[in-house]
């Protein structure tokens, strides 16, 4: 740098090896207003209009702070205009869309859902968010909240290398559907992925039993799904739980493996049941383990089904246990739920089954000596609702345990 003549006949000159100063800031363009209406118009004018009096380099350097200045300008516009437009189209396809879930679109107003969608789709532009930095492709972040936990960051650094992998071209964006070498959708490749991707090695079929309700029968199957809403389910959804411990016992966290196996109320429910039953002792390693239990008896068909009902009807009440532990804050002894067990089991298969000739004191024969005289020399009265209809009222009157159903 040459400084003035101040206070020497010749200019001193300094020289640097740190350059702390980059020039102006760089001016963003994206590829995808090249096909925007009006760019063409608005670069031309702004190179016109300019004066072209002096220094060549000078009157380069201005022109395209000029053609800068113009896009600018241009740009605000136009994105006042792309938010307008794109509220209103969100307010149609919603007006739309709740017109169809009441019933009242025709075919007329359908087409215009479907062009606001397309000219929503038009808006929508993945190169904006997007910048050239350091040689690759960096993501322009618009976060409500920044991701904080292990997983949120790990998902990140996933979408940022996938992102990195990609090579971007020119041009408006638009959908592909991968399962087509065309990238047009259609049905018969959807019905291709799920023939390919159908596993018939670990496909379990569970044998639904008559002799209990069908939503018994429903939550087992979702129970060997892995489908009941457990804490560890949640969590996998990104549902925060205020404590993902099982709220029976305390000391591991919640699944349906361990809710129904290996829970120390479980397990205490599951040796009531073998002892009861007069069958070897459960030990379930899986969900499948209990709902075939009955098939690796030697017994009769009636005391099979039996089986069944009783194991059926000991998970529908782990259930009910653990719901009303969660949502009404009381926790119930598992002498409780077994005698519910028993109870739910004896009116169920009797009713369900035709079983006409069974009565309480067979039913209560299958009890070991202990469990048999447990709690029943009082007055007892025990009341359950099924189906929120029909009421169980087991009462104990002078030794004699009979049942009472109303509807």
């Amino acid at each position: 740098m040459a400084h003035s003549r101040l206070w020497s006949d010749h200019s001193p000159l300094s020289l640097s090896t740190k350059v702390s100063d980059y020039g102006p800031s760089p001016f963003k363009f994206f590829s995808s207003w090249l096909n925007m209406n009006g760019i063409d118009e608005i670069v031309s004018n702004a190179v016109v209009d300019y004066d072209r009096n002096g220094r060549p380099d000078i009157v380069f350097m201005n022109i395209l702070r000029n053609v800068k200045h113009k896009i600018k300008a241009w740009r605000l516009v136009e994105k006042e205009k792309e938010s307008a437009m794109q509220v209103a189209l969100e307010d149609e396809c919603f007006h739309l869309e709740t017109l169809a879930e009441l019933g009242f679109i025709n075919e007329l107003e359908h087409m215009r859902w479907s062009r606001c969608k397309n000219d929503l789709k038009l808006l929508e532009h993945v190169m904006d968010r997007l910048e050239w930095r350091d040689g690759r492709w960096s993501p322009i972040w618009d976060w409500l909240s920044h991701p904080a936990s292990c997983e949120e960051l790990d998902e990140l650094d996933s979408c940022i290398n996938t992102i990195n992998s990609v090579q971007f071209c020119g041009g408006r964006d638009r959908w592909i559907w991968g399962a087509n070498s065309n990238g047009n959708f259609d049905v018969k490749s959807i019905r291709r992925l799920c023939i390919d991707n159908r596993n018939h090695d670990v496909h379990y079929v569970l044998k639904w039993s008559n002799w209990v309700p069908i939503k018994v029968n429903i939550l087992a199957w979702k129970v060997q799904l892995g489908r009941v809403p457990t804490m560890d389910v949640l969590e996998k959804k990104g549902i925060r739980t205020h404590c993902p411990w099982c709220v029976n016992c305390g000391e591991f966290q919640e699944s349906a493996l361990h809710l129904f196996s290996s829970c120390f109320v479980a397990t205490m429910l599951w040796q009531g049941v073998s002892s009861w039953c007069k069958v070897s002792p459960i030990y379930a390693f899986s969900i499948t383990d209990l709902l075939d239990f009955h098939r690796m008896g030697s017994w009769n068909h009636r005391k099979k089904e039996a089986i069944h009902a009783i194991i059926l009807t000991t998970i529908w009440s782990i259930w009910k246990m653990r719901n009303d532990a969660v949502f009404n804050r009381r926790k119930s002894s598992h002498q409780k739920i077994f005698k519910e067990i028993q109870a739910l089991s004896f009116f169920w298969v009797k009713h369900r089954a035709k079983w006409e000739t069974l009565s309480w004191e067979d039913w209560q024969r299958m009890w070991p000596t202990e469990v048999a005289h447990m709690d029943l020399t009082g007055d007892v009265e025990l009341i359950r609702c099924c189906n929120d209809a029909t009421a169980i009222t087991e009462r104990s009157q002078r030794g004699n345990v009979f049942y009472e159903s109303r509807v």
